[in-house]
């Protein structure tokens, strides 16, 4: 180390900063504009990034994308990379059928071959384009030893735990829906689920894949998933949707939610009277309307379908008395309606377009998730995850709701619930029927009317909204406690728009809250302490920065080589300034 620092010493130091610069820079993929799209892309292969700058899922990807390029110039594969940026040239990426950002696209002799639909793994991606390449290489010659035989996972045929490694990992995600614990041997709570596991395994026989990953045998894996605590559930879905399981760990609850994720997305019904029976059973309720012959819009819906995991339940009809009980004009080929609250009369949200805009599986899937939760609910151990931080899909942005939470216990907590019922359905009304709160004059973002069992969980709601209840507190009504809270940003507010107490009894209390906090006349509160947010601050730098390491190992060493470039330049002027200093203070003559 010191002989290289020495080196370093010797050199110029606009020298060493000019040779780190040109090393550390990444090698940086074609632009394509509207001027030269047509004329480059005319000859061969081309994969092409349709990418928006202010796009929160396009920065995310741009390290993988970086080393997509990387890898397809290094190895000499004879395809193309190159980028188009829609927030200036959105003329060319509607030209090119471009609905979400990113969107790869591949063309050959300027022609578009395919959408890229699969997941945005550096492995898939370069996989993905060996496949395209393969075709255009020269034949290999005949070899004597014959290829082994891939054989695909089979669909838990002798209903035991299917255990991962590396060998098989990609291709038992790749062949269809599996349900996969991660787990390490030291941990007790898995200890714990093994017996539970195994019995949901043998009851999924011949349905669903149940599977397992050792995380300290198989660390490689546990860390492309991103695996942070022992154990973790992961569902990954027939179309490559990877979510967490958060709800019970009891046999029961596991298998009602293995069976709802792995049957069929959507369900056929005839007319007005079965999706009657339907919204009468269920708080949440899909209908997708279309017309007898369009099968692509169909087999669109199906697909994106699969985000859901079974629940809400889609259901499809192409009945004409249902387009018009639900005045969907004649010209739509289709129409995605949700229903909550046992009402079939006023649907929440309507999506149609007219017949020359097709639907995407991203609009589909963003508004499935969208609509999903109901306006009513208990928050409890297996609730809470899916209303306060929604599921999204790789594509699509999810915004999380404003969540009316009140307190309840086992007294009133019938009372609560009636009563939560009827402020959602007034604050429905008063919404022309979206249940979304307007900002800029516009349906924005959606409601949730929720409350919580105080015996159970008063002290995390003292610490994170500060409820607290007197010792004479009653279980009546008016004693309830009400806050409105935004959980994706761990803000919430404990008063409405008078300065006062959120009032349970008064629906105007409650509407003024929302309103305000929605439209920031309302200053709303931090539910973690000064040194929480801190902590969570630092713990969120530290992670960036060991993404950015793990992602760019060769231009980290090239910073921390600058970093020291750098340290050794000043502490060489440092000595310089410092010997000049003496060479003045001995030349006076005093």
């Amino acid at each position: 180390m010191l002989i290289l620092l020495g080196f370093l010493q010797g050199l110029p130091f606009s020298l060493l900063v000019s040779a780190l610069f040109a090393v550390a820079l990444p090698v940086q993929s074609k632009q394509l504009t509207p001027e030269n799209f047509k004329e480059s892309t005319a000859h061969g292969l081309w994969f092409i990034e349709h990418f928006s700058p202010y796009c929160h899922h396009c920065k995310e990807f741009k390290p993988t994308w970086d080393q997509l390029v990387e890898y397809t110039e290094s190895s000499g594969m004879g395809i193309t990379l190159a980028q188009v940026d829609c927030s200036v040239h959105g003329d060319l990426c509607d030209a090119n059928g471009v609905k979400g950002y990113p969107q790869m696209t591949l063309f050959k002799d300027g022609q578009l071959v395919e959408h890229y639909k699969g997941r945005r793994d550096l492995d898939i991606l370069t996989a993905f384009l060996t496949k395209q390449v393969a075709p255009f290489e020269p034949p290999h010659q005949e070899s004597s030893t014959p290829e082994p035989e891939v054989v695909a996972p089979l669909v838990n045929t002798d209903g035991n735990v299917l255990v991962l490694n590396e060998e098989n990992f990609q291709a038992t995600l790749e062949a269809g829906p599996a349900f996969v614990k991660y787990y390490a041997p030291w941990c007790g709570h898995c200890k714990k689920l093994a017996p539970t596991w195994k019995q949901l395994a043998k009851h999924m026989q011949d349905k669903l894949v149940i599977a397992e990953v050792d995380c300290e045998d198989e660390k490689g894996i546990c860390s492309s998933q991103g695996i942070k605590g022992y154990p973790s559930l992961y569902y990954y879905g027939a179309a490559g949707v990877m979510s967490e399981y958060t709800g019970g760990r009891k046999l029961e609850q596991l298998l009602a939610f293995s069976e709802k994720a792995s049957a069929s997305g959507t369900i056929a019904i005839q007319g007005a009277g079965e999706l009657d029976a339907k919204i009468a059973e269920e708080e949440v309720v899909y209908l997708f309307l279309h017309t007898a012959s369009d099968t692509d819009i169909t087999s669109t819906l199906r697909e994106a379908s699969h985000v859901l995991l079974g629940h809400p339940t889609v259901y499809v009809s192409s009945a004409r008395e249902l387009f018009t009980r639900y005045s969907i004009p004649g010209d739509a080929p289709y129409a995605l309606i949700a229903f909550k609250d046992h009402d079939g009369t006023t649907p929440v949200a309507t999506l149609y377009n007219p017949k020359s805009k097709k639907p995407t599986k991203i609009i589909f899937e963003q508004w499935l998730l969208q609509n999903r939760i109901p306006s009513t609910t208990e928050l409890t151990q297996d609730t809470f995850q899916g209303v306060m931080n929604p599921a999204s899909a790789p594509d699509a942005l999810v915004i999380p709701p404003l969540v009316v939470l009140a307190t309840s216990s086992s007294h009133n907590a019938q009372q609560v619930s009636d009563r939560m019922k009827d402020i959602a359905k007034k604050w429905k009304a008063r919404t022309g029927g979206s249940g979304l709160v307007p900002i800029d004059g516009k349906p924005s973002r959606q409601v949730v009317f929720a409350w919580m069992d105080k015996e159970k969980w008063g002290d995390w709601m003292k610490n994170m909204y500060n409820i607290q209840h007197a010792p004479d507190e009653t279980d009546a009504l008016g004693d309830v406690k009400v806050v409105v809270v935004d959980h994706s940003v761990l803000l919430y507010s404990d008063v409405d728009l008078s300065n006062g107490p959120i009032k349970f009894t008064s629906s105007m209390s409650i509407f003024s809250a929302i309103e305000g906090a929605a439209s920031g006349q309302i200053r709303l509160k931090h539910s973690e302490n000064g040194i929480e947010r801190t902590a969570r601050f630092i713990n969120n730098k530290v992670l960036s920065i060991e993404g950015f390491v793990k992602h760019h190992p060769m231009y980290s060493l090239f910073i921390v080589a600058g970093i020291i470039v750098a340290m050794v330049y000043g502490f060489q002027r440092l000595l310089a300034d410092e010997g000049e200093r003496e060479y003045r203070k001995l030349s006076r003559l005093d």
